[in-house]
């Protein structure tokens, strides 16, 4: 499918009701902007093949902290994914087909991954839009138990939640109640949107820009808007298109 096509139907697919997006797919689309012929199939039959790889284990898993351990070693430990500290602003840790090859990424595009293999095996696995450090949880009618992919996986209590937000994005925060608040694929690929667009203006590169600014309205249509902090809805352009004029003008 041609580049243009491929923004178009990202855009369709954000249009979906939140329960039918297919969260890999969208990341994957997410990352032709970057690489225009990239094989979706490819790449999603490499997340199928790895929940098939990991399903026989369920078996002999008979609780929810077994089978968050055993995926966490399947992944982070067997198949080597790690969070990417030495080289976090690198755009390839946002790719999910980057994340899949490398076997690196952030907090969003490894969390997506463990979403994404969590929905092939039928897991409550979601996610959880911690400020500055997206997680995931297991959430079922008796239990939310959160951890955090970023660090291998890493089983999270409220104290070490409020330390990765005031960590990484709030100094002074104290703990809502609402950051353990199951976030869905529109929220998610809306913050791994941004993410890119913080890039693109990092490296002033307007138009790709520009596309995530049009995309951001078709988010607010479907009524996601009011899960987005502030501080993600208010960056533009112009600091980018400025800066780029001014050395043009050079």
């Amino acid at each position: 499918m041609h580049y243009t096509a491929w923004r178009l139907y990202f855009e369709r697919v954000i249009q979906a009701p939140d329960a039918q997006i297919n969260l890999a797919e969208g990341a994957l689309i997410l990352a032709t902007d970057e690489y225009p012929n990239l094989d979706i199939a490819q790449y999603l039959a490499e997340l199928d093949a790895l929940a098939n790889e990991f399903a026989p284990r369920l078996a002999t898993l008979d609780t929810p902290h077994a089978v968050i351990a055993a995926l966490n070693a399947y992944l982070f430990e067997e198949l080597g994914f790690s969070g990417n500290r030495h080289d976090y602003y690198d755009p390839r840790n946002s790719y999910l087909n980057d994340v899949l090859e490398r076997r690196a990424g952030i907090p969003i595009s490894l969390s997506t991954l463990v979403i994404a293999v969590a929905q092939r095996l039928r897991l409550p696995i979601v996610g959880v839009g911690l400020p500055g450090h997206f997680c995931v949880k297991w959430q079922d009618a008796a239990r939310e138990i959160v951890f955090d992919p970023f660090n291998g996986g890493e089983i999270l209590d409220l104290d070490a939640m409020l330390a990765r937000v005031r960590e990484t994005a709030l100094p002074h925060a104290t703990f809502e109640p609402d950051w353990l608040d199951a976030v869905g694929g529109k929220y998610i690929l809306y913050r791994m949107l941004n993410n890119l667009k913080a890039l693109f203006i990092a490296i002033w590169d307007c138009s790709r820009c520009a596309w995530a600014n049009s995309v951001k309205p078709r988010f607010i249509w479907n009524n996601i808007f009011w899960r987005i902090p502030t501080r993600l809805t208010r960056s533009r352009c112009a600091p980018c298109c400025s800066a780029r004029s001014s050395m043009s003008n050079d």
